[in-house]
C-alpha cells in the first residue's frame, strides 16, 4: 500500500483496521499499550492541529468493554479493564479488536421499559459569548435494553436529547426511578441485572417479592 492509499484509508476511518492488518508498523510493538500510547498521541495532534476526527472509536466504547467483560463501571478506563482480564499485551491487543467486531455487530434485546420519569437535568446551549444553562426533564419513556447474556443493561430512549446517561450502562441508583414505573419484558436479563447491582453494594431500587 502505498503512502497515497493509506493517507485516503485514514481519512475514511480506517486508521483502527489499519492498526489491526500491520500492529508493528504503527505501534512499535504488538501490544495493547502501545496501541493505547499511540491512539493518545494522536488525539493530541487533531486537538492541537485541529486535525478531524479520523479514529472512529464508538462513543460508548467503554461502556461496551465493561459490560462485556463485567465490572461494574468504565472509570479504568478501556486498557486497564481488558489487560485485568487479559494480561498477556499481544493477546489483550487481539481482544481489543474483537470486542470491537462485537460492538459492531450488535442487536439491541428490549429488557424493560421505564415510564413517568421525573428526573430534571441541566443542559447548555452555546451562545455567542456565553453558554446558556437550559432545564429539561428525562424523557417520559426510557429502554433498558442488553446485546448478549452479560449481566448489566444499557438505558436508551427514541427521544434525539442526549439525556445523561443515554446509550450508557445503566445502573439502578437515580433519583425518582422506583419499581413501579418499570415495566420488564424479560425477566431472566432484568433479574441478573439487579442481581449484579445489589452483589455491587450499589443498588437503590429492591426487586419486589
Amino acid at each position: 500500500m502505498g503512502h497515497q492509499d493509506r493517507t485516503q484509508d485514514i481519512k475514511a476511518g480506517r486508521l483502527l483496521e489499519l492498526i489491526r492488518e500491520k500492529p508493528m508498523l504503527y505501534l512499535g510493538e504488538n501490544s495493547l499499550t502501545g496501541l493505547w500510547h499511540f491512539l493518545r498521541g494522536y488525539r493530541m495532534a487533531e486537538g492541537d492541529h485541529g486535525i478531524e476526527d479520523v479514529i472512529r472509536m464508538p462513543p460508548d466504547f467503554l461502556d461496551w468493554v465493561a459490560y462485556r467483560l463485567h465490572f461494574y463501571d468504565s472509570t479504568s478506563g478501556w486498557r486497564r479493564m481488558i489487560l485485568d482480564r487479559v494480561p498477556d499485551e499481544r493477546a489483550a491487543l487481539k481482544r481489543f479488536f474483537e470486542l470491537l467486531d462485537d460492538h459492531r455487530a450488535r442487536e439491541p434485546h428490549v429488557v424493560a421499559t421505564i415510564q413517568g420519569c421525573q428526573i430534571g437535568y441541566k443542559t447548555w446551549k452555546q451562545g455567542n459569548d456565553f453558554g446558556e444553562a437550559i432545564y429539561k426533564l428525562m424523557p417520559e419513556t426510557m429502554t433498558l435494553i442488553a446485546y448478549t447474556d452479560d449481566p448489566g443493561l444499557f438505558l436508551t430512549s427514541e427521544s434525539d436529547d442526549q439525556f445523561p446517561g443515554k446509550d450508557q450502562l445503566f445502573y439502578p441508583k437515580l433519583r425518582g426511578i422506583s419499581t413501579e414505573m418499570i415495566t420488564v419484558v424479560d425477566q431472566n436479563a432484568y433479574d441478573r441485572w439487579v442481581a449484579e447491582d445489589m452483589r455491587s453494594g450499589n443498588s437503590t431500587i429492591v426487586p419486589e417479592n
